[in-house]
């Protein structure tokens, strides 16, 4: 996001690394076309085309409950070789208190509740990671979901950045699916562990 779209929505600027070939694209119907694209590549190679129809409909909605959730833009493979674009994606949305109040009671259900935890000593990222089926979408596809909270500075915990990585997988998979998964979740958190907000 350009410090101009950031100042916007009340939000100071921030770094983070990506990983090689991932680019940052704005969390719009086109990008979730991208994804698609990319999905039904992985689908091919996978010799899975019965999932490629159920995958496509788990991102529309996906990006749909997304949008209305405040997201922003969507960090993604763009430029890699085909054989290594994987469905992948990190969604970044806004997530603002109620008027009057603060962000605190939701994040204390996500750590007692929710199963979350902190990612980094600092505490300044909250972790929640879940696996999760769309409603309305058959069952052969489920995401792995791994939600990061971060309180943004000087908003008195009102206002947070959100990233959401969500990975896709065919629920039937073998051991090198659950591996794939899992090296996804490791990538992810490592890119995470890289965010600091600029200095002023």
């Amino acid at each position: 996001m350009t410090p101009e779209s950031l100042a916007e929505l009340a939000i100071p600027p921030y770094r983070l690394v990506l990983p090689q070939g991932w680019e940052e694209a704005p969390a719009s119907s086109a990008t979730a076309q991208l994804l698609i694209a990319q999905g039904s590549e992985v689908m091919k190679r996978a010799h899975r085309p019965d999932l490629d129809v159920e995958f496509r409909s788990l991102v529309r909605r996906g990006f749909a409950q997304l949008s209305a959730a405040g997201a922003v833009s969507v960090y993604l493979q763009s430029n890699v070789p085909p054989e290594q674009v994987m469905p992948v994606s990190i969604v970044v949305s806004v997530r603002r208190a109620p008027e009057g109040g603060t962000l605190d009671p939701e994040v204390t259900a996500m750590l007692r509740e929710g199963g979350a935890g902190f990612l980094r000593d600092d505490r300044a990222i909250v972790r929640m990671e879940a696996d999760r089926a769309v409603d309305g979408v058959g069952g052969g596809v489920r995401t792995r979901q791994i939600a990061y909270v971060i309180a943004v500075p000087g908003s008195g915990r009102t206002i947070a950045l959100q990233f959401t990585t969500a990975i896709p997988y065919p629920v039937d998979g073998d051991g090198d699916v659950e591996r794939m998964v899992d090296e996804m979740v490791a990538l992810s958190n490592v890119c995470m562990s890289t965010f600091a907000w600029e200095a002023a």
